[in-house]
């Protein structure tokens, strides 16, 4: 999943700033802030989410549910 959402952020140019620096996140950078967000929901309820940098990360039971946010439809 980490390489599917590496090719994607690439393939749309989705940057994060990373050490300051503009740039799109690789499978590394990506899993790393997956790890952070699961941290921070390890104690939260079924449900909770986090979204940042185009991910969104929610609590389910056992996992969590990663989505990326791709824009708005009118």
């Amino acid at each position: 999943m980490i390489e599917e959402l590496a090719k994607f952020f690439a393939d749309h140019d989705y940057r994060w700033r990373i050490g300051g620096v503009m740039k799109v996140p690789d499978e590394i950078e990506i899993e790393a802030m997956l790890d952070k967000c699961a941290e921070e929901l390890y104690d939260g309820a079924v449900g909770d989410r986090i979204t940042t940098g185009r991910l969104i990360v929610e609590k389910r039971q056992r996992t969590h549910d990663v989505y990326v946010y791709t824009g708005s439809y009118q």
